[in-house]
């Protein structure tokens, strides 16, 4: 009785067909791999004011950015921004939107006429139809966030794009740095705590500074370190992150390094890599060793030189992405399980509606449909990954195993193989039983509703040949062996929770079945 074992490397696949990613996961959803286990990702929870007990919901437009620090004295908070407000939260949520906030777009628009490049998804019209300069995208806009010291800097631009400063007072509004430029491109503080603003004044390539430790000098003298530099070469700049002795400016097009070198210069700029431009203000993630992003229609890597990222479903998230939302990407490093998370808006959608993921520990992609505007990584206040939907409702991340968006309905995790060849591929092959290893859905626990055969359900799917016609055991569950009696060159396996919430934690290890050689027919 020859019994075979179905080995699947952890991630997924999705450059090609399904035969191109043979002996690989090709599609899932609310799944990850880690340190060789396939398990569902964690569920979430509303999370509650404790003022009040009710859930927190942040109002007056889609939210676009949020950041959490700690005080000097030990408090820690979280700055939520959406399109029209800005709120604290400590125990509880406040509104501290300053006064004459100009209230931006929750998406971004295009205006003209023809088809420039960048007015739609990718791939919809021939290369060169378009008519340059026909029509211009407008972005919605975003919020940019960093810490001074203690103390919240920000601004929302384009619409708003004042440089706004809080005193982590929750009975206090933000109010505006005194005599800053507009930071049409956001803002950011450098290791040697210079607050800067990008796109100063209006020009989409400057970048001004304060003198240092100072939030209203910003006019350069002989006895202040205030100054400001233009960015030679094309493009605009996107955002700023300060790292490991010196700062990383991005723009749409390439990565630029500000360096602290003193004197009447102050800082020195050198470009580090060109055509690695990112998607978006917030789609940089800071990992341990530096940085992570997406770029226009590839990821890319900062751990002090520029490197492409090569990607397994790269192909598919790009030719599944609306471009002219780009600006709305966002990402998140969930440090317990190495991954850095981006999410985007799919081509059907206005509105970021899926994700992908990097373990950059373990070298292995995974994506899936999840609907979350705005992440904060392992926040100081709630010791969990925050993350927030367009409709305002911020979530607890990896807590308890319930997967359901309030007012929504629960969404349920599963993973589909590519083609898993059997026997030598060129005879067919008798397949009488299947051995799931599997573990975690205690078949002995009812909790399961009435008429739920088993929480995670098996299917297998065999066919002759790589296009032809497919047949399916039927499901099965993963808790025993079963006979399925299926014939084929080829197998695909299908697994997916059927259950929702009450289910406990599982994990799925190598599948076994039990075959017969046949004939050629």
């Amino acid at each position: 009785m020859p019994i075979i074992k179905l080995t699947i490397p952890p991630g997924m696949r999705r450059n090609g067909t399904k035969y191109q990613t043979k002996d690989r996961w090709y599609d899932g959803q609310l799944m990850r791999f880690h340190e060789g286990n396939t398990i569902p990702v964690g569920g979430w929870q509303p999370l509650p004011d404790l003022d009040t007990l009710d859930a927190v919901v942040l109002s007056g437009g889609v939210p676009r950015g949020a950041i959490s620090w700690q005080g000097t004295t030990g408090g820690a908070f979280v700055a939520y921004g959406t399109t029209g407000k800005l709120f604290s939260f400590i125990n509880s949520l406040r509104d501290i939107t300053p006064v004459g906030f100009t209230a931006g777009s929750d998406d971004s628009s295009f205006s003209g006429s023809g088809a420039a490049y960048g007015t739609g998804n990718y791939g919809n019209l021939l290369y060169g139809l378009g008519t340059a300069g026909a029509g211009s995208i407008a972005d919605g806009d975003v919020w940019s966030m960093d810490v001074f010291g203690s103390f919240w800097v920000g601004c929302m631009f384009p619409a708003d794009s004042i440089l706004y400063t809080w005193d982590n007072d929750p009975d206090n509004a933000a109010t505006a740095a005194p005599n800053a430029p507009l930071a049409t491109r956001g803002c950011f503080v450098t290791p040697e705590r210079f607050l800067v603003a990008l796109g100063a004044g209006g020009d989409l390539r400057r970048v001004q500074w304060a003198d240092r430790e100072s939030v209203s000098e910003w006019t350069p003298a002989v006895d202040n370190q205030a100054g400001d530099f233009v960015l030679e070469g094309p493009g605009r700049i996107m955002a700023g992150r300060r790292s490991r002795g010196e700062s990383l400016i991005w723009t749409d097009f390439a990565l630029y390094s500000m360096t602290f070198i003193g004197g009447t210069g102050v800082y020195g700029f050198q470009k580090r890599g060109g055509e690695c431009g990112l998607v978006g203000s917030n789609a940089i993630i800071p990992i341990p060793t530096g940085f992570l992003w997406m770029g226009d229609r590839s990821f890319y890597q900062h751990d002090g030189y520029v490197r492409s990222l090569p990607s397994d479903v790269g192909e598919f998230v790009f030719d599944d992405f609306n471009f002219e939302q780009r600006y709305k990407v966002n990402g998140v490093n969930i440090r317990e399980f190495s991954e850095a998370w981006w999410f985007y808006p799919s081509k059907l959608s206005v509105e970021n509606d899926s994700y992908v993921v990097y373990n950059y520990v373990e070298k292995h992609w995974s994506f899936g449909r999840l609907s979350r505007t705005v992440s904060v990584d392992s926040d100081p206040v709630l010791g969990f990954v925050t993350m927030v939907d367009p409709a305002g409702n911020v979530y607890l991340h990896e807590k308890g195993i319930v997967r359901q968006d309030t007012g929504g309905v629960s969404q349920n995790p599963e993973i589909e193989s590519g083609v898993l060849e059997i026997g030598d591929g060129e005879h067919l092959t008798h397949i009488l039983q299947i051995f799931p290893d599997f573990e975690g859905v205690d078949p002995g626990i009812d909790q399961r509703p009435p008429g739920a055969i088993d929480a995670v359900l098996g299917e297998l799917f065999a066919a002759p040949y790589p296009q032809g016609e497919e047949v399916s055991s039927g499901t099965f569950p993963m808790t025993e062996p079963t006979a399925v009696r299926i014939n084929g060159r080829q197998v695909r396996i299908k697994i997916q929770q059927i259950v929702p919430d009450s289910t406990p934690p599982w994990r799925l290890g190598h599948l076994r079945l039990d075959i017969r050689p046949g004939g050629k027919r």
